[in-house]
């Protein structure tokens, strides 16, 4: 069932000198980076700049005698275009090239730039501006590290009543007389083709007639995505209305702003991003870029301009968009950090937040390449790419394919955030893939989508989705999506698997494991479906010319979900084993759940983000029936609260239990019919108590500008809130609907009980105490002297129910004699020669350094856990990590 792409390593990853191994030589040099640095000695005690380093890697790399490491000190690395990497920065000689971190430091690349100097501009409607210099052009601004609202209204504003071949007959006639309607963008959030998210300027305005910009306006109208009507409009210094709204006037060199509560301008940080690109490494089919890590770096603060330009955008699907004139011309939406034509790297433990388009992309045809450990949070687009789309005329024999990618162990969330028909990773055209053990969570639209093509055959084979943790998707109005979704035709051998995934949380009423557009050669095993939307798999176009063969077994689903075969087309799919409507988990499915997601110790300190609201006990100030308070918490986008008519007083309620911190809130407004009034005139408050009206923190709100129809409402909440109640208020006296409340934080759908046991261990190495086994960094480690039958035991303080254990190899140095020959036990005595069940072991044939095992405990309840080894050689083990499950679906 898991599935592992080993990568032979002897390196450290984070921040730390490499160890020579049996294929890596010590290092030859290390060159010491700065953000203040200068000179040429690169040295410890006189670091340089990174320019300067780049230039000194360059000359460097072409008679390597060992690995060379690029060491960056803490500090901000202020970029306004991309650090350039080529085939000349990458590995030579079979040796590596390790950009990282230096210990204990966070260096950052920074696209952004602050903006300072702001003065009150209208007292009235509490708008502040501040001067900017005349080349200033972004998408994107940050205020206290929450992202600003560009200036929007729905699109009801323009009163439009009908559309033409160039844009759009309208009935208000003061957008004329608007200080730049030539910069209004028209977003279309619910095209005809629904899982598209598209957008389009204005080239002119009259006091009767929009004309839009081409060839945005002709790409769009065909589909998909097919538009029709816009949903909102943005960008004109005359939308603004709502705190936390921006706009940026290019031509009188200003940015208007109005601040949410307990904002002030003279000391909360503004940031503009200027930069549209941090990190580019960039090869040839002929001379790529090879042999090289990226670890423990910062990518922060990018915009991207091309949607500002007459080719808009517009959304073929996950942020694959049209180019140019005419739709033949199509290409993924670039990311901020980018490889291309790259093989044999390794991008580690590194973070990207605040970006304008993609997090991280791998393209071009590279191979062997790994990503993993990596935080992608809060940016516009897809959160990972890896493989090309190509445009859909092209022959199969022209199609580059991305090979040989592992991507491993990532947190994506609060992704797509802009362009909402994003993913949170996306994989094209890829062969020998796997995705596997990520936490994707927070996304509008698909949490993971594997392949490409519209036809038959393809050249996609043996991919990959194993033992993901995939929640809070399909969260805006976007349809014809999934948690986990795969499209096109794969080669029958190898097969292609997904297996071991935890879904749940999908709100729209499609597919939780999607197998689209002739899908073949997949075997869907033993996934867990859990309180996600109505279908817990979808299989469409099974007819000729497809051949799909697939296999769906042993998969479990919690209550009312359905099956679906799409359009009609006979089930030629092998189906059994499944088992659908299950109300209390069985030990089978509690293990998969606790299996899934994140490998024990990767990514410290990115806890997941789930859904509080949830598990919540909700109340409101009425109801009018079906409309019960419940009805905004469980999870449906078709399902609502509202209150009474007569309600002069509506508010909705969530009790956490106890205080929780808090990262975002989001409202799904109504999505049956229109309900103008309840999308204006609200307030979101967290709070220590039930009171209503007052007190807490108001964390946003919304005045009289109505939200579009079937908007998502996303609030960022202040770093550091907390608190045990959530409140949404109506604050005009009138009726209320929410169709979905959703409060994001620090939460977990499994304990790890080792994080909390204590543990002993036969004698440790000076500096490797036992204690780094349960820290939550697989990248420290134990090591015990050299004796036969060490062991690490823990004791959890009483019996508890186990559902999986998990063993991390040392990733500090590599010692494979470590990995092999050994057993993992539990017992209720803790003298375990007095009686111990065998939970699983590793035989003579070791693991590889990036690999875990993963064994599942027998039914029961157990106090003590060991790991032990036959080995007389010194042991050691990265992490250890032992989880246990609660709660039915």
């Amino acid at each position: 069932m898991y599935r592992k792409i080993l990568l032979s390593v002897g390196l450290l990853f984070a921040g730390l000198v490499a160890i020579p191994s049996a294929s890596s030589a010590a290092v030859q040099v290390v060159l010491h980076v700065s953000p203040s640095g200068s000179g040429t000695a690169c040295s410890s005690g006189s670091p340089c700049s990174l320019a300067e380093a780049t230039e000194q890697l360059g000359d460097l790399t072409a008679t390597m005698t060992g690995d060379i490491v690029v060491e960056l000190s803490g500090g901000t690395y202020q970029r306004t275009g991309p650090w350039e990497l080529g085939p000349e920065h990458g590995g030579k000689n079979g040796h590596e090239v390790i950009i990282q971190a230096k210990t204990g430091d966070t260096p950052r690349l920074s696209g952004g730039t602050s903006i300072t100097g702001w003065t009150l501009h209208d007292g009235a409607k509490n708008i502040w501006k501040a001067s900017v210099p005349t080349t200033l052009d972004t998408r994107q601004l940050y205020v206290g590290g929450r992202r600003a609202e560009r200036a929007s209204a729905s699109a009801s504003v323009l009163n439009i009543s009908s559309q033409s071949g160039t844009g759009y007959a309208i009935g208000n006639p003061n957008i004329a007389s608007w200080g730049s309607p030539g910069g209004i963008e028209f977003v279309y959030a619910n095209a005809p083709f629904q899982w598209t998210h598209s957008r389009c300027g204005v080239a002119s305005v009259t006091t009767t007639a929009v004309v839009m910009d081409q060839p945005c306006y002709d790409n769009a109208r065909t589909g998909p995505p097919g538009v029709e009507m816009p949903s909102s409009i943005e960008n004109a210094y005359e939308l603004l209305a709502e705190p936390g709204q921006w706009y940026l006037d290019k031509a009188g060199d200003k940015v208007y702003y109005i601040p949410r509560a307990g904002e002030t301008m003279s000391s909360t940080p503004v940031v503009a991003p200027v930069a549209e690109s941090l990190l580019k490494v960039v090869g040839t089919a002929s001379d790529p870029v090879e042999n090289l890590t990226v670890s423990g770096l910062t990518f922060e603060y990018s915009t991207w301009l091309r949607p500002s330009t007459t080719e808009g955008f517009v959304d073929l699907q996950g942020n694959y968009v049209f180019t140019g004139t005419g739709r033949a011309n199509q290409a993924q939406a670039p990311a901020s950090v980018s490889f291309d034509h790259a093989e044999g790297i390794t991008f580690a433990k590194n973070t990207l937040r605040y970006l304008g388009s993609a997090g991280v992309s791998f393209g071009g045809g590279g191979s062997n390449n790994v990503v993993e450990d990596n935080l992608i949070e809060k940016i516009a687009g897809n959160g990972i790419n890896i493989g090309d789309g190509a445009p859909i005329a092209t022959p199969i024999a022209n199609l580059v394919v991305e090979d040989s990618t592992r991507v491993a162990n990532n947190v994506v969330r609060d992704v797509a955030n802009e362009f909402e028909g994003g993913v949170g990773i996306f994989a094209g055209w890829v062969k020998n893939t796997t995705i596997e053990h990520n936490d994707v969570s927070n996304v509008p639209y698909t949490g993971i989508s594997l392949g490409w093509g519209w036809g038959d055959p393809s050249p996609m084979v043996n991919n990959h989705i194993l033992n993901n943790r995939v929640h809070n998707v399909m969260q805006s109005t976007a349809r014809d999506g999934g948690a986990i979704y795969i499209n096109g035709a794969h080669a029958s051998s190898p097969a292609s698997t997904l297996e071991g995934n935890y879904v749940s949380e999908n709100s729209q009423p499609s597919c939780s494991l999607y197998l689209d557009n002739g899908v073949s050669y997949w075997t869907v095993d033993s996934n867990v479906v859990d309180r996600a939307s109505k279908f817990w798999v979808c299989i469409q176009n099974e007819a000729a010319p497809f051949a799909p063969n697939n296999t769906l077994t042993n998969n479990i689903a919690g209550p009312a979900q359905e099956y679906r075969t799409v359009h009609g087309y006979p089930a030629s799919t092998t189906d059994t084993g499944n088992s659908v409507g299950v109300t209390t988990w069985s030990a089978t499915a509690k293990r998969i759940i606790a299996q899934s997601g994140l490998d024990a110790g990767h990514v410290p300190g990115a806890a997941s983000q789930v859904n509080l609201v949830r598990t919540a006990t909700v109340s409101a100030s009425s109801t009018v029936s079906p409309y019960t308070a419940d009805a905004a918490s469980d999870g449906k986008s078709e399902t609502g609260w509202s209150s009474s008519a007569t309600d002069t007083g509506a508010y909705w309620q969530a009790d956490l239990g106890s205080s929780k911190s808090l990262s975002q809130i989001q409202i799904l407004t109504r999505t049956g019919y229109d309900h103008p009034t309840t999308r204006e005139n609200f307030r979101i408050r967290v709070s220590g108590s039930a009171t209503t009206g007052s007190g807490g923190t108001v964390v946003c709100a919304r005045g009289t500008t109505e939200l579009p129809y079937r908007a998502r409402f996303v609030c960022d909440v202040p770093t550091g809130t907390s608190g045990r109640y959530v409140t949404v208020e109506k604050t005009d006296g009138v009726q209320f609907f929410l169709a979905e409340v959703r409060a994001f934080g620090s939460g977990t759908h499994r304990v790890d009980r080792t994080a909390t046991a204590s543990v002993v261990g036969s004698s440790s190495a000076s500096g490797y105490p036992v204690t780094r086994v349960k820290d939550g960094d697989v990248w420290t480690s134990w090591r015990a002297t050299g004796s036969a039958g060490a062991f690490a035991q823990f004791d959890f303080g009483s019996a508890v129910d186990l559902a999986a254990i998990q063993v991390a190899p040392a990733r500090d140095f590599d010692d494979p004699s470590s990995r092999a020959n050994f057993e993992v036990r539990v017992s209720n005595n803790s003298n375990f020669s007095l009686g111990s069940t065998l939970v699983c072991s590793q035989g003579a044939t070791a693991l590889g350094i990036n690999d875990t095992r993963d064994c599942a405990v027998p039914a029961g309840t157990w106090r003590y856990m060991a790991v032990t080894t036959s080995n007389s050689s010194p042991f050691s083990l990265g992490e250890v990590a032992a989880w246990s499950t609660v709660g039915a679906p």
